[in-house]
């Protein structure tokens, strides 16, 4: 999905924390700042999304 850009003039700031886990890593990501023009459910799809795509990715061994 792409968004426009946000109609406001505060920033987002996104934060990732990579975690050591048995089977892997786990990653937590921390939104700060959501424009009022993207909702939860819609920012939570898109890093899902997003997430998935770096785990094909990175289980294929590259670009």
């Amino acid at each position: 999905m792409n968004y426009p850009p946000p109609r406001s003039p505060s920033e987002m700031q996104l934060t990732f924390t990579l975690q050591d886990e048995a089977d892997g890593t786990r990653i937590t990501l921390r939104h700060e700042g959501l424009p009022e023009t993207i909702s939860v459910e819609d920012n939570e799809r898109g890093s899902e999304s997003s997430l998935s795509n770096l785990a094909r990715l990175v289980e294929r061994g590259g670009a």
